[in-house]
């Protein structure tokens, strides 16, 4: 099977550690990116990680502790979906390496 020819552009700069990242993990930067779309078209979502403990993590975490404190436990995801704060946080749980976040957790969820 043909593959097609697509370019991209890339700053050199992160071209060059995105390449250094791939090949620490065997892949070589068409292989990683063909491994991606493939997983994103499989699941038909595009998902991107998040660093452990970022800062997205515990804007999300903080925003849900002060939902469940204001008895506010559901929510629509971005999606449109219903869900469950004290669900998401317990998703959040394992991502979370800050100690008195981990403890904030632990209080509201126990209160509830």
């Amino acid at each position: 099977m043909g593959k097609p020819l697509r370019a991209f552009r890339f700053p050199v700069d992160v071209y060059n550690s995105f390449k250094k990242v791939a090949g620490k993990n065997g892949y070589t930067v068409t292989g990683a990116f063909t491994r991606f779309m493939m997983l994103c078209a499989d699941w038909d979502m595009l998902v991107f990680p998040e660093k452990p403990g970022g800062e997205g993590l515990k804007t999300e975490v903080n925003i849900l502790l002060n939902w469940i404190e204001n008895e506010r436990f559901w929510y629509n995801s971005a999606s449109g979906e219903e869900v469950s704060a004290e669900g998401r946080l317990l998703q959040l749980l394992p991502k979370v390496e800050d100690k008195s976040l981990l403890t904030k957790i632990e209080r509201a969820l126990k209160k509830t």
